[in-house]
Protein backbone atom coordinates (compact mmCIF):
# COMPACT_ATOMS: atom_id res chain seq x y z
CA UNK A 1 0.00 0.00 0.00
CA UNK A 2 3.00 2.04 0.51
CA UNK A 3 3.80 1.78 -2.93
CA UNK A 4 0.47 2.63 -4.32
CA UNK A 5 0.78 5.76 -1.93
CA UNK A 6 3.43 7.14 -3.45
CA UNK A 7 2.49 6.48 -7.31
CA UNK A 8 -0.82 8.03 -6.48
CA UNK A 9 -2.84 9.43 -3.45
CA UNK A 10 -6.32 9.25 -4.84
CA UNK A 11 -5.66 5.33 -5.82
CA UNK A 12 -4.51 4.65 -1.63
CA UNK A 13 -7.38 6.35 -0.45
CA UNK A 14 -9.55 4.22 -3.32
CA UNK A 15 -8.31 1.00 -2.36
CA UNK A 16 -8.03 1.82 1.44
CA UNK A 17 -11.80 2.00 1.59
CA UNK A 18 -12.19 -1.36 0.48
CA UNK A 19 -11.86 -4.25 2.25
CA UNK A 20 -8.68 -6.16 0.79
CA UNK A 21 -10.95 -10.06 0.20
CA UNK A 22 -12.18 -7.90 -2.59
CA UNK A 23 -8.69 -6.54 -5.17
CA UNK A 24 -6.09 -8.06 -3.66
CA UNK A 25 -4.81 -11.94 -3.85
CA UNK A 26 -3.35 -12.43 -0.26
CA UNK A 27 -6.34 -11.58 1.36
CA UNK A 28 -8.56 -14.48 -1.08
CA UNK A 29 -9.97 -17.53 0.74
CA UNK A 30 -8.63 -20.61 0.29
CA UNK A 31 -11.66 -22.41 -0.34
CA UNK A 32 -12.63 -21.16 -3.97
CA UNK A 33 -9.41 -21.95 -5.34
CA UNK A 34 -9.65 -19.43 -7.71
CA UNK A 35 -7.36 -16.24 -8.23
CA UNK A 36 -9.88 -14.21 -10.60
CA UNK A 37 -9.60 -10.82 -9.75
CA UNK A 38 -12.54 -9.85 -11.91
CA UNK A 39 -16.27 -9.55 -10.95
CA UNK A 40 -17.95 -9.03 -14.09
CA UNK A 41 -17.37 -12.89 -15.47
CA UNK A 42 -20.53 -14.08 -14.23
CA UNK A 43 -22.32 -12.16 -16.37
CA UNK A 44 -20.57 -12.73 -19.52
CA UNK A 45 -21.05 -16.48 -18.39
CA UNK A 46 -24.83 -16.32 -17.99
CA UNK A 47 -24.82 -13.95 -21.69
CA UNK A 48 -23.66 -17.35 -23.03
CA UNK A 49 -24.90 -20.05 -21.18
CA UNK A 50 -26.91 -22.07 -22.71
CA UNK A 51 -24.64 -22.34 -26.10
CA UNK A 52 -21.13 -22.62 -23.72
CA UNK A 53 -23.44 -25.30 -21.83
CA UNK A 54 -23.36 -27.15 -24.94
CA UNK A 55 -20.02 -26.52 -26.74
CA UNK A 56 -18.79 -27.94 -23.24
CA UNK A 57 -20.42 -30.65 -23.23
CA UNK A 58 -19.49 -31.75 -26.41
CA UNK A 59 -15.82 -31.01 -25.45
CA UNK A 60 -15.91 -33.18 -22.23
CA UNK A 61 -16.80 -36.22 -24.63
CA UNK A 62 -13.54 -35.94 -26.43
CA UNK A 63 -11.16 -35.12 -22.98
CA UNK A 64 -8.78 -37.93 -21.44
CA UNK A 65 -6.67 -37.68 -18.56
CA UNK A 66 -7.62 -36.80 -14.97
CA UNK A 67 -7.82 -33.14 -14.83
CA UNK A 68 -8.40 -30.53 -17.62
CA UNK A 69 -5.61 -29.98 -20.56
CA UNK A 70 -5.43 -26.33 -19.00
CA UNK A 71 -3.95 -27.48 -16.16
CA UNK A 72 -1.71 -29.79 -17.47
CA UNK A 73 -0.49 -26.68 -19.44
CA UNK A 74 0.31 -24.82 -16.40
CA UNK A 75 1.90 -27.86 -14.96
CA UNK A 76 3.83 -28.16 -17.86
CA UNK A 77 4.97 -24.18 -17.51
CA UNK A 78 5.26 -24.52 -13.57
CA UNK A 79 8.13 -27.36 -14.82
CA UNK A 80 9.64 -25.51 -17.36
CA UNK A 81 10.26 -22.31 -14.22
CA UNK A 82 11.54 -24.72 -11.64
CA UNK A 83 14.63 -25.52 -13.35
CA UNK A 84 17.50 -23.76 -11.14
CA UNK A 85 15.59 -24.11 -7.98
CA UNK A 86 17.37 -25.36 -4.95
CA UNK A 87 15.75 -28.28 -2.89
CA UNK A 88 16.55 -29.04 0.40
CA UNK A 89 14.72 -31.76 1.87
CA UNK A 90 13.70 -31.46 6.06
CA UNK A 91 11.36 -34.74 5.81
CA UNK A 92 10.16 -37.27 3.56
CA UNK A 93 7.41 -34.98 2.19
CA UNK A 94 8.58 -31.54 3.90
CA UNK A 95 11.30 -29.08 1.80
CA UNK A 96 13.08 -25.87 2.17
CA UNK A 97 13.01 -24.15 -1.65
CA UNK A 98 15.03 -21.26 -2.48
CA UNK A 99 14.34 -19.67 -6.05
CA UNK A 100 16.88 -17.18 -5.71
CA UNK A 101 14.50 -14.04 -5.15
CA UNK A 102 13.34 -15.91 -1.87
CA UNK A 103 13.29 -19.32 0.41
CA UNK A 104 9.78 -21.08 0.98
CA UNK A 105 8.54 -24.50 2.81
CA UNK A 106 6.96 -26.27 0.70
CA UNK A 107 4.71 -29.90 2.54
CA UNK A 108 3.31 -32.23 -0.05
CA UNK A 109 1.06 -33.75 2.59
CA UNK A 110 -0.50 -30.58 3.71
CA UNK A 111 -0.66 -29.66 0.05
CA UNK A 112 1.05 -26.14 1.07
CA UNK A 113 3.49 -23.92 -0.09
CA UNK A 114 4.72 -20.80 1.60
CA UNK A 115 4.43 -18.54 -1.52
CA UNK A 116 0.76 -18.93 -1.03
CA UNK A 117 -0.57 -19.81 -4.71
CA UNK A 118 -0.49 -23.78 -4.25
CA UNK A 119 -3.13 -23.12 -1.21
CA UNK A 120 -4.67 -20.24 -3.02
CA UNK A 121 -5.32 -21.71 -6.66
CA UNK A 122 -4.98 -25.29 -5.88
CA UNK A 123 -2.43 -26.33 -8.76
CA UNK A 124 0.97 -26.72 -7.92
CA UNK A 125 3.26 -24.14 -7.77
CA UNK A 126 6.87 -24.24 -9.35
CA UNK A 127 8.48 -24.36 -5.72
CA UNK A 128 5.74 -27.42 -5.13
CA UNK A 129 6.93 -28.72 -8.54
CA UNK A 130 10.46 -28.54 -8.06
CA UNK A 131 9.73 -30.62 -5.01
CA UNK A 132 7.42 -33.21 -6.50
CA UNK A 133 10.15 -33.83 -9.51
CA UNK A 134 12.88 -33.90 -6.71
CA UNK A 135 10.85 -36.92 -5.50
CA UNK A 136 9.74 -38.27 -8.83
CA UNK A 137 6.01 -38.38 -8.04
CA UNK A 138 3.28 -37.73 -10.17
CA UNK A 139 2.17 -33.98 -10.38
CA UNK A 140 -1.49 -34.59 -11.74
CA UNK A 141 -1.55 -36.47 -7.78
CA UNK A 142 -1.25 -32.81 -6.30
CA UNK A 143 -3.80 -31.03 -7.91
CA UNK A 144 -7.09 -30.45 -6.44
CA UNK A 145 -10.58 -32.03 -7.29
CA UNK A 146 -11.82 -28.59 -8.95
CA UNK A 147 -9.76 -28.87 -11.95
CA UNK A 148 -10.63 -33.04 -11.99
CA UNK A 149 -12.92 -33.48 -15.65
CA UNK A 150 -14.92 -35.78 -13.35
CA UNK A 151 -15.79 -31.86 -11.27
CA UNK A 152 -15.84 -29.73 -13.97
CA UNK A 153 -18.15 -31.81 -15.90
CA UNK A 154 -20.50 -31.85 -13.36
CA UNK A 155 -20.74 -27.86 -13.63
CA UNK A 156 -22.24 -28.61 -16.99
CA UNK A 157 -24.41 -31.67 -15.98
CA UNK A 158 -28.09 -29.59 -15.96
CA UNK A 159 -28.82 -29.84 -19.69
CA UNK A 160 -31.03 -26.87 -20.95
CA UNK A 161 -34.13 -27.26 -23.51
CA UNK A 162 -35.37 -25.52 -26.30
CA UNK A 163 -37.97 -22.87 -25.72
CA UNK A 164 -40.82 -22.10 -28.43
CA UNK A 165 -41.78 -18.70 -28.79
CA UNK A 166 -43.45 -16.60 -26.56
CA UNK A 167 -46.96 -17.41 -29.39
CA UNK A 168 -47.17 -20.73 -28.38
CA UNK A 169 -46.66 -19.92 -24.49
CA UNK A 170 -49.87 -21.33 -22.53
CA UNK A 171 -51.96 -18.31 -21.32
CA UNK A 172 -51.91 -17.84 -17.84
CA UNK A 173 -54.93 -16.93 -15.32
CA UNK A 174 -52.90 -14.44 -14.08
CA UNK A 175 -53.77 -10.74 -14.01
CA UNK A 176 -52.00 -8.52 -16.69
CA UNK A 177 -48.43 -6.36 -15.59
CA UNK A 178 -49.48 -2.82 -15.75
CA UNK A 179 -47.01 -0.56 -17.25
CA UNK A 180 -45.31 1.44 -14.64
CA UNK A 181 -47.11 4.76 -13.73
CA UNK A 182 -45.89 7.60 -16.00
CA UNK A 183 -43.46 10.08 -14.44
CA UNK A 184 -43.20 13.86 -16.24
CA UNK A 185 -39.68 14.58 -16.50
CA UNK A 186 -37.90 17.59 -14.94
CA UNK A 187 -37.74 20.60 -17.79
CA UNK A 188 -39.44 23.03 -20.19
CA UNK A 189 -41.58 20.92 -21.93
CA UNK A 190 -40.78 21.04 -25.77
CA UNK A 191 -43.19 23.18 -27.79
CA UNK A 192 -41.56 22.81 -31.48
CA UNK A 193 -43.80 20.75 -33.90
CA UNK A 194 -43.49 17.81 -35.59
CA UNK A 195 -41.52 18.08 -38.75
CA UNK A 196 -44.60 17.12 -41.25
CA UNK A 197 -43.69 14.18 -43.95
CA UNK A 198 -44.92 15.08 -47.68
CA UNK A 199 -47.46 13.32 -48.14
CA UNK A 200 -48.89 14.78 -44.74
CA UNK A 201 -48.63 18.46 -45.94
CA UNK A 202 -51.02 21.01 -46.43
CA UNK A 203 -51.59 22.45 -49.70
CA UNK A 204 -48.09 20.78 -50.94
CA UNK A 205 -46.39 22.88 -48.55
CA UNK A 206 -44.38 21.71 -45.36
CA UNK A 207 -45.19 23.27 -42.06
CA UNK A 208 -42.10 25.37 -41.31
CA UNK A 209 -40.75 24.32 -37.55
CA UNK A 210 -40.25 27.21 -35.02
CA UNK A 211 -37.01 28.69 -35.10
CA UNK A 212 -36.37 27.61 -38.95
CA UNK A 213 -34.92 30.34 -41.16
CA UNK A 214 -37.26 31.48 -44.38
Amino acid sequence: MNAIKKISVDAFEYLNAIPPKHWSRNAFPNRSKSGMLLNNCCESFNNVLRDRSAVKREGLSKFQGVVMPSVVKVIKNNKKSCHGVRVIPVDVFEFEVDDGEGSYVVNLTNKTCHCGRWILIGIPCKHAIACIVHRKLESIEFVHKAYHVKTYAKTYGPRFHGMPGHKMWPTSTNPTPLPPPFRKMPGRPNKRKRRLEVDEAKDGKKTRLYGEGV
